[in-house]
């Protein structure tokens, strides 16, 4: 009896003893280890402000950082090929720092090397120290400058007015003259215009011998759509003579627009985008047409076609169906062999070729670059194009 008695004693201590370990961890008291995030310091760019300073005048340099750090900065250490930091103790050892350039303008690499512990990136740009000098065009808004055959040509806002202006009406082209003097280039002649109408999409090639672009003619604000026409200008120091190449009056409330136009080099070639107003008031029967213009032949030609049609028999009728494309934004390769502009048959617009042989665009090579059937490269590589788009040669 005593033995029984003893034996649950003992039960009874060996239960406790379990349940004291499960309520204690199984009599594991320690803890999980603190995770501590390590430092990182990654330096992603050298910002200097002026882009280009002038000689001998401070400029500011500043490092881009992206990183990590627990209460702790980065330090930093500045040098550069030419000039100087004015505080070797202070100035030159921050995020941002002042330098002194050079007194002889050129081309000047700047380093920074950030330490953080044990780390440390270094960071290099070139700055292009130089003076420029303003000048005074005599035109309130000037841009888009070019220097060709030692001549300063530049778009600008008639009337110096900025595209800010309620009363802007487009750009013009001109060439400098003189300080506070310049000759205006796209002067149609027309009575009216240039005085109450510019131009938009203007486009003068590198070392280009004309400009192109399209112009407003007979502005009136109560048009819905007002009139563009794509015109064609010599540069003055070249001589030729302009020319109204679309010369369309057509639409009544909504007129026809040339737009985009892009000329080749030699000025002997203008493709542009013909949108030509239909009579609906909300456009969906507009056409929309790539146009070309020789200069040598003076002939002017559509190389696209923007509408299709075709009749379907509902139950026992049969229904006139009309399609209408947009072909937008032409442009020639540099080698001038090809004509490229952007059609959105398959409903995104994807890239057409049009073979040039001996000048002549070659409408029968007409081809879009395609996977398959009904799809095309941008729509394969989910490139969104529009009107919008700028599009240029690489």
């Amino acid at each position: 009896m005593n033995r029984r008695k003893r034996s649950g004693a003992w039960i009874l201590i060996l239960g406790l003893s379990l349940y004291l370990m499960i309520l204690t961890g199984c009599g594991d008291s320690s803890e999980d280890p603190v995770q501590v995030r390590p430092s990182e310091l990654d330096q992603l760019r050298i910002i200097c402000h002026d882009l280009a300073p002038a000689p001998d005048e401070l400029a500011q340099l500043t490092v881009v950082v992206d990183g990590y750090s627990p209460g702790v900065w980065p330090t930093y250490t500045w040098t550069a090929t030419g000039g100087s930091f004015p505080d070797t103790t202070t100035f030159n050892k921050g995020i941002s720092v002042k330098w002194l350039t050079p007194e002889t303008p050129g081309l000047y690499n700047v380093q920074v090397i950030g330490t953080l512990g044990g780390l440390a990136d270094t960071s290099s740009t070139w700055v292009l120290v130089k003076n420029f000098q303003e000048i005074n065009t005599g035109v309130r808004f000037s841009c888009a400058p070019k220097i060709i055959f030692n001549n300063l040509y530049f778009f600008g806002g008639y009337n110096n007015l900025s595209p800010r202006n309620l009363n802007f009406i487009g750009f013009h082209c001109y060439q400098y003259t003189g300080p506070g003097a310049s000759n205006l280039i796209s002067n149609s002649g027309v009575s009216g215009n240039p005085p109450t109408a510019g131009g938009y999409d203007l486009f003068l090639p590198d070392e280009g011998t004309a400009i192109t672009g399209s112009f407003i003619m007979g502005y009136y604000a109560g048009l819905e759509q007002q009139r563009q026409d794509t015109w064609y200008f010599p540069l003055l120091a070249l001589g030729g003579t302009r020319k109204n190449i679309t010369n369309d009056s057509r639409g009544v409330m909504r007129k026809n627009q040339h737009t985009h136009p892009y000329i080749d080099p030699a000025g002997t070639r203008v493709v542009w985008q013909a949108e030509l107003a239909g009579i609906e008031p909300d456009g969906t029967d507009d056409l929309s047409d790539i146009g070309h213009w020789d200069k040598v032949s003076n002939d002017t030609i559509y190389l696209t076609e923007s509408h299709d049609w075709w009749m379907e028999q509902h139950g026992t009728d049969w229904v006139r169906v009309d399609r209408y494309y947009r072909n937008i934004r032409p442009i020639f390769t540099p080698a001038e062999d090809l004509l490229i502009y952007f059609v959105d048959t398959t409903g995104v617009f994807e890239p057409c070729l049009i073979d040039i042989d001996a000048g002549v665009p070659q409408i029968d090579s007409r081809r879009a670059l395609m996977v398959s059937s009904t799809i095309g490269i941008f729509e394969a590589s989910d490139i969104d194009v529009s009107d919008n788009t700028v599009f240029q040669w690489n």
